[in-house]
């Protein structure tokens, strides 16, 4: 079984400006993770942090935000 990716546009949340990446999709995940520098690059700055369970059992913490994200015809604000 291979890696499904997806060719998306991420932006700020006013949708003035965005940039095409490549996304891993994975149909099991809650949260979208972006890379910081992509979210940086586009004005987006973090709002708060959040403790997130790993199957290994190890807590750790990730700063969060919000984005908007377009796909197809479509597009959401997305933490």
């Amino acid at each position: 079984m291979g890696m499904l990716t997806v060719s998306c546009q991420v932006g700020d949340l006013a949708g003035e400006q965005f940039v095409e990446i490549e996304a891993l999709v994975d149909t099991g995940a809650t949260y979208t993770v972006l890379p910081e520098e992509t979210l940086a690059a586009l004005g987006i700055v973090p709002e708060g942090q959040r403790r997130f369970a790993l199957a290994d059992e190890r807590v750790v913490e990730y700063s969060i935000g919000y984005a908007r994200l377009r796909l197809a015809e479509g597009q959401t604000i997305s933490l």
